[in-house]
């Protein structure tokens, strides 16, 4: 119950030589599992009758109340030509829900790119306004990272980026590509970096995720498992409904259901 099997696994030596059964465990040798998964682990053990009691010995902050969201919430703003805000309910009514969960993956059928900006602006501006911490959005491209960073400027939240040449630290709301965030871990460990990646994240209290079903699943886990692990709200934004079982698997180690 607690793993699946790695696509094409079978074909594999160490599986043909019978020394790996081609899973992937959600459990480590030591007992160690993920949180996100403690729902269903602790069902399976109350199904068997056995009395558990939790110790949280977490130190960092995992309880938030956020402005309710409307419509309205941004109609006293001037915006682009081509801007759609605050004709889509669909997109209201998403924000809401990702606000009352503090982990959350959004599998959706479709979704427009404008509305994922709006989602992320939305929820930079609840954070900022309640003054709980710094938050890092994470795009696929530099172009997803300035059409961000131009919508985050249209609602006036204090924002800078971070890929290419373009490298701005100490700002409450920070755009960046998983490319320059991998390069950024890579740099930390060689010890050749400008600011050690925990010196950037220092603060962050949120990280928000867009085109989640695009990321290869190892890195998501990797980042979000290590790196975040100690964020606690973290919000994974459009993700289209065909993706892979590993990725799915991936996301809940991450984000939860």
């Amino acid at each position: 119950m607690f793993s699946y099997e790695v696509p094409g696994a079978r074909y594999q030596p160490a599986v043909k030589l019978g020394r790996w059964d081609g899973k992937v465990s959600f459990f480590s040798s030591a007992g160690n599992t993920y949180i996100n998964l403690l729902p269903d682990i602790l069902q399976v053990l109350d199904d068997e009758m056995y009395d558990v009691e939790l110790l949280d010995t977490r130190t960092y902050r995992t309880a938030f109340e956020f402005t309710p969201i409307t419509e309205e919430l941004f109609a006293h703003k001037t915006w682009p030509a081509d801007h759609h805000w605050g004709d889509n309910q669909l997109c209201c009514e998403t924000i809401r829900w990702k606000l009352s969960i503090n982990s959350s993956v959004i599998w959706v059928q479709w979704w427009k790119p404008q509305l994922a900006l709006e989602n992320t602006s939305v929820c930079g501006t609840q954070l900022c306004g309640r003054a709980y911490g710094q938050s890092i959005v994470i795009v696929p491209n530099e172009n997803l990272v300035m059409q961000t960073e131009e919508d985050y400027r249209n609602i006036g939240l204090d924002v800078g980026v971070y890929y290419g040449k373009r490298k701005e630290y100490d700002k409450t709301h920070t755009i960046c590509t998983w490319q320059s965030l991998n390069a950024l871990l890579k740099k930390t460990e060689s010890g050749d970096a400008d600011i050690p990646i925990h010196e950037f994240i220092e603060g962050v209290v949120c990280v928000m995720v867009d085109e989640v079903h695009g990321l290869a699943a190892d890195k998501l886990k990797q980042l979000m498992t290590s790196t975040f692990a100690k964020v606690p709200i973290r919000w994974g934004l459009p993700a289209r409904s065909r993706k892979k079982k590993s990725t799915i698997h991936h996301c809940t180690f991450a984000w939860g259901k």
